[in-house]
């Protein structure tokens, strides 16, 4: 049904003189605050938080690049972006005293749910494989990585054994958790965009056509 729906619609655009363009310009107005406000309401919070002003915007051009395209890189992107660092204490996160914040969040909030597919030690371990990006040179320049305060012992993340880093993260969970993530993802926006009561069946459908490619 929800394939159906989305060709019908994509048809009668063809068929209109509403050009493409403008129908995802509008889309991507309507979905950069959804993820801003409805997936994580994390989000939402920014505006209370005093952020330096170019990372703030940098965030904010963050979600209207990514809010149609590959969630996949959309989840791994945010991750590095300097105001999620700041926010959710990345920067504080290091070999020596890691901090959880992040990783928790990157499992309850944006990609798996409450307590859905994964465990107390796999937060503990993810933290430790998001270490060392701790790194500036200047006030408000670009957050970077460094090694020296990069956790390089062995981790174990859903089973998976290695000496994991930032990106192996983002491997894993999607490897492992796709049609977790998917259900979760798509069941969020079905409340967004269409009821607050969901649709199990159509949720379902979307899932399966989405967890495909993580294509938005």
């Amino acid at each position: 049904e929800a394939e159906k729906l989305l060709q019908l619609t994509l048809k009668m655009l063809k068929d209109s003189q509403v050009g493409y363009q403008d129908f995802f310009v509008e889309l991507r107005q309507e979905f950069s605050p959804q993820w801003r406000d409805n997936i994580s309401q994390i989000f939402a919070n920014f505006e209370q938080q005093k952020l330096i002003e170019p990372w703030r915007e940098c965030y904010y051009h963050l979600l209207q690049t990514h809010c149609l395209g590959d969630f996949k890189e959309f989840v791994r992107e945010m991750g590095l972006n300097e105001a999620m660092l700041i926010y959710l204490n990345g920067v504080e996160n290091t070999s020596q005293e890691p901090n959880e914040n992040y990783a928790r969040e990157l499992y309850e909030l944006f990609t798996l749910g409450v307590d859905d597919g994964y465990a107390r030690t796999d937060i503990e371990e993810t933290s430790r494989a998001l270490t060392g990006y701790n790194h500036w040179d200047d006030f408000c320049d670009q957050i970077y990585f460094n090694s020296s305060t990069f956790d390089s012992a062995n981790k174990t993340i859903f089973g998976q054994e290695g000496n994991w880093g930032y990106d192996d993260v983002i491997t894993i969970l999607f490897e492992q958790k796709s049609t977790l993530i998917a259900k979760f993802i798509c069941a969020k926006i079905y409340k967004y965009s269409v009821s607050p009561e969901i649709n199990e069946a159509i949720v379902d459908d979307l899932a399966s056509t989405f967890g495909a490619d993580f294509n938005i």
